[in-house]
């Protein structure tokens, strides 16, 4: 199963959980890569968003998905991208965003509703959501457990 790691990232925080996500693929000889989406700009007040690197999902059984929470919802680039893609039938997809709230129903279950609609809206066919708070003393647990899950 070739699986890609599509991420959206400002920060740097969601792209380095997706990179230990990788790293541990690897490791377990699973065929995995990581792409990035990235936009014209990073303003997350901007009002029409002009991606100028969207990955192709066409070659990947399996698709992870990842992305940081703005304003309480799904970043608006991630958003586009999701919006962009033709297809995602006979995609297993798994989805994760990184929020600094203090508990997810401050915005990182709302990403992960918004972002499962966008996959349902293309066929793809959600497996698992994982929230992870980056001001969290547990984060390092959150991250954890979610590679594990993926890996099973």
């Amino acid at each position: 199963m070739k699986t890609g790691i599509i991420v959206y990232s400002i920060t740097g925080n969601t792209k380095s959980v997706a990179q230990r996500l990788l790293d541990s693929m690897i490791e377990k000889e699973i065929d995995a890569s990581l792409q990035e989406v990235k936009a014209v700009s990073d303003d997350t007040e901007q009002k029409q968003v002009e991606l100028i690197e969207s990955p192709d999902v066409k070659s990947y059984d399996r698709v992870i998905f990842a992305s940081p929470v703005h304003a309480f919802c799904l970043s608006k680039v991630m958003r586009t991208y999701l919006s962009e893609i033709d297809s995602l039938a006979n995609k297993e997809v798994i989805l994760f965003v990184t929020h600094h709230f203090p508990f997810a129903w401050m915005g990182g279950n709302s990403a992960l509703r918004q972002m499962s609609q966008k996959v349902l809206s293309k066929d793809g066919k959600v497996k698992a959501m994982f929230s992870i708070n980056w001001s969290s003393k547990k984060r390092e647990l959150g991250i954890q457990k979610m590679i594990e899950q993926v890996l099973q």
